[in-house]
């Protein structure tokens, strides 16, 4: 799921740092909120951030 996630939203695959991270997050056992804070937490990510 963090792999799918990574490559659909960012079009890579996650670091292995970024990997940790995330399965930390997500725990055991993939929930809603879980699956979110992953998501909310790639979208503030800086290639998300649009600077003029």
């Amino acid at each position: 799921m963090i792999q799918a996630i990574y490559s659909q939203s960012l079009g890579r695959k996650p670091s292995q740092k970024e990997f940790e991270i995330a399965k930390k997050l997500m725990g055991n056992k993939m929930e809603e909120e879980s699956v979110q804070e992953l998501l909310w937490a790639i979208v503030l990510l800086p290639e998300f951030q649009f600077i003029e």
